[in-house]
């Protein structure tokens, strides 16, 4: 090669010295480079263990200004100054070096259900709750750097998304302060509650925006002779579109449905109850008649029954009057209208009574008598039907004679 310092000479060459390389130098090579890497990570490692044990230098600290909210305990809150190393005021602190402290304070309260706080959303709250709630959040946070409010957290009490749970977008190194500006008032956002109306509000509204004239009262006589006029209106309808579809039925354009061919062929029963398609009106016009109907079977009846009653009476005087001109006093009139009024056996059993004397010295010729009597009763009739004598005599039916 005449120029050995040039670019693509010192390349070729790289090439040739990389590849003429052997296993031993190669090997050199790769142990170089693990214990460059290994020093690197040694020195990271001190310069780590450099900032968690450095020593604090008396002549120059550097210590922070720490506030908590009011109505919160410092001593719940851990010390800024000490977590970094460097807290001169030791014992006398106002705030906690107990590293542990985040922890217990953030413990889980076992005598709280975790749901109440999901479900105790800002719309319950007033300014005052508001207050206490920024302030259990921010406490053990440490002090922010600025006096301007966020505006995360503005916006977030604005819209009413700010709660328990809500964490600021900027996260917990957010440069301004999560509470309410003195003065601050609360806008609560009322929903428009949905009024409830009764059907007989939503009509005397509706009768009230009707106008004072040229409108049609409203009565039963007027109201009944607008349904009749629906009625029609629908009948007639109904009628119409029946004969579309039979027009269109003969003509191809659609096809009976099954209802129909049983409908046509007589064979169809609707299954429905009776008075179904029956509608308010048309009930109130048949629950009327049938009262009629009943009122006046009602009077009928009680017509009928004075007339008859009335009509005993008259016979009733009449044939007393009749008993008076025998003779009779009016109570022996009615007492004897009153015997003839009475059932048969009763007489009888009166007539008994009265010829028990009597009857006692006639018994013989009377058993004789009816002996006779019996005798001549009987005389003709086959005495073997009652005692059992004739049941073969009995003639037997058939179906066939049945049937002539």
């Amino acid at each position: 090669m005449k120029n050995k310092k040039g670019k693509t000479a010192q390349k070729v060459a790289a090439t040739y010295n990389a590849g003429g390389k052997s296993k031993e130098e190669k090997k050199k090579d790769q142990e170089r480079e693990a214990r460059k890497n290994s020093k690197e990570e040694k020195e990271k490692f001190e310069a780590e263990k450099a900032v968690l044990f450095k020593t604090v230098d008396p002549a120059k600290p550097k210590q922070k200004v720490q506030t908590v909210p009011p109505g919160v305990d410092p001593k719940s809150v851990l010390c800024i100054n000490f977590k970094a190393g460097f807290c001169q005021a030791g014992e006398a602190c106002i705030f906690s070096h107990d590293l542990n402290v985040e922890r217990k304070t953030q413990k889980r309260d076992l005598y709280s259900d975790q749901r109440d706080l999901e479900n105790d959303t800002m719309e319950n709250w007033d300014t005052a709750k508001l207050q206490e709630v920024i302030a259990k959040k921010t406490a053990g946070k440490g002090g922010n750097p600025t006096a301007g409010v966020c505006n995360h957290f503005l916006k977030a009490i604005d819209e009413q998304k700010f709660g328990w749970f809500w964490e600021c977008p900027s996260g917990e190194k957010c440069a301004y302060r999560h509470a309410l500006p003195p003065g601050y008032e609360l806008k609560r956002k009322t929903k428009d509650k949905v009024v409830e109306k009764s059907i007989e509000d939503i009509l005397e509204e509706q009768r009230a925006n009707l106008p004072s004239t040229g409108g049609t009262p409203v009565n039963a006589k007027s109201f009944f002779e607008w349904k009749e006029k629906i009625l029609k209106q629908r009948e007639a309808e109904e009628k119409k579109n029946k004969q579309a579809r039979d027009a269109a039925i003969r003509s191809g354009k659609a096809k009976k449905t099954g209802r129909e061919i049983l409908q046509e062929s007589g064979n169809y029963k609707d299954d429905t109850e009776e008075g179904e398609d029956l509608d308010v009106v048309q009930l109130l016009k048949l629950k009327k008649a049938e009262e009629e109907r009943l009122d006046q079977e009602n009077a009928e009846i009680v017509q009928k029954i004075s007339a008859e009653v009335a009509e005993a009476e008259r016979a009733f005087d009449k044939e007393v009057a009749a008993l008076e001109a025998q003779g009779l006093s009016a109570a022996e009139a009615i007492s004897k209208l009153n015997l003839r009024g009475k059932p048969q056996q009763e007489h009888n059993e009166e007539a008994e009574g009265e010829e028990e004397g009597e009857g006692e010295e006639g018994e013989g010729e009377d058993e004789g008598e009816g002996e006779e009597e019996g005798e001549n009763v009987l005389e003709g009739v086959d005495t073997g039907l009652f005692t059992g004598d004739g049941e073969e005599e009995l003639p037997e039916f058939s179906d066939e004679n049945e049937e002539t």
